[in-house]
């Protein structure tokens, strides 16, 4: 068990938040190639199950405490890891009650607690299907892959489909034929249409990412011209690269930093969209349960505020290029009112735009993120 221990101390002590734990871990593994797929995965998880928990113990609780109560707390069904480190009953030192860092943070609506519980279990996965549904049911039937339908707001067709995560899904499936898109990311494109019943000739993705949300309002309502920017060329090739796979026709890219007023006039000049789409940089608390090492770094007071600097400018300029009577979707993986509410009074404020509708999606029941939406309309002159 030493050798065990001594890995999980050591990854601990290397690792510092600054990049993904998992390109970490994938790095770490390579400096010790005598280490089997069985040990990688069981130190992966042990680590991971670390980060989950930490924060529920006091400094003097032993890593390995921590990790023997989180195995039974995360539910892990991993042999090996609990041959290596047995586990323990959870104490009651080890409950969200005892958690306070994020009391006053919390959107309303969501109590701390369930949040703060859902970080413990990874998400499943999530495919959007964007055609021959029957046909993927089947390959995943023939392939072993368990799955369900999982509603989303207003689509009668079932479209989209929760799978155990780490679903081995590439070379089974048609590529062109999904997308792994998160529940809760697909219900707040679904929300927006649905409300609005916006059917766009032009639209505006601000920080589009690879793209994810303008697959989907590509595929839901044709849109003519659509713009995708983003502050990373790199993360711009992919969306590209998507567009073809899916061949979803010409997007149009161009890397920009949308929290730049005078950058923004620049490039954008006179042109106005029917829709824009504000997906801003933001915490990410609503999917630490995938990233639980952003959760056990994570610091509110000192950490809200460098968000907070981007997300109003953002949305802000953003609001300028809406057209009249178009409308402006304000978005953020974030569970956080510093980054939901406050941000939409703000611009309810100081812009002509128009509250329509507003909403924390509430993932965690379905094992999915949490995401929050507001929707706006620009006044007439």
């Amino acid at each position: 068990m030493s050798f065990f221990l001594d890995h999980i101390q050591r990854i601990i002590r290397q690792y510092e938040g600054n990049t993904p734990l998992a390109a970490f871990l994938k790095h770490y593994f390579r400096q010790y190639p005598k280490l089997g797929s069985r040990d990688r995965k069981a130190l992966s998880e042990a680590v991971y199950i670390y980060y989950r928990c930490r924060r529920f113990f006091n400094n003097e609780v032993a890593v390995e405490t921590v990790i023997a109560q989180g195995i039974t707390r995360c539910s892990s069904q991993n042999a090996f890891l609990q041959k290596m480190i047995p586990p323990q009953p959870a104490t009651p030192d080890m409950l969200p009650d005892q958690l306070h860092d994020f009391d006053e943070h919390i959107s309303p609506g969501l109590p701390v607690s369930k949040w703060l519980r859902s970080l413990w279990q990874q998400p499943q996965l999530f495919l959007r299907l964007r055609r021959d549904p029957q046909q993927i049911k089947r390959l995943l039937q023939e392939n072993g892959i368990p799955f369900a339908a999982e509603p989303l707001p207003g689509n009668m067709a079932n479209d989209c489909l929760k799978l155990p995560n780490g679903s081995a899904v590439d070379g089974i499936l048609p590529a062109d034929a999904y997308v792994v898109q998160d529940w809760a990311s697909q219900a707040s494109m679904h929300l927006l249409l649905q409300e609005t019943g916006v059917k766009p000739a032009s639209a505006w993705d601000v920080c589009s990412g690879a793209g994810g949300k303008s697959l989907l309002l590509k595929d839901r309502t044709g849109v003519r011209s659509l713009l995708a920017t983003d502050i990373r060329e790199s993360i711009l090739h992919n969306l590209r690269q998507r567009f073809r796979l899916y061949s979803l026709g010409q997007v149009d890219t161009l890397v920009l930093n949308s929290a730049d007023e005078q950058a923004v006039k620049k490039a954008m000049g006179s042109r106005q969209f029917d829709l824009v789409l504000c997906d801003v940089p933001c915490s990410g608390s609503g999917t630490w349960a995938r990233t639980p090492e952003q959760f056990h770094f994570f610091r509110p007071e000192r950490d809200l505020q460098k968000f907070r600097q981007l997300q109003y400018p953002i949305a802000a300029n953003a609001a300028s290029y809406v057209a009249p009577g178009g409308i402006l979707a304000y978005i953020t993986c974030s569970v956080f009112h510093e980054e939901n509410e406050d941000v939409v009074a703000r611009l309810e404020q100081n812009t002509s735009l128009q509250l329509l509708y507003k909403e924390l999606i509430d993932g965690i029941g379905r094992q999915a993120d949490c995401l929050y939406l507001a929707v706006f309309r620009k006044r007439m002159p």
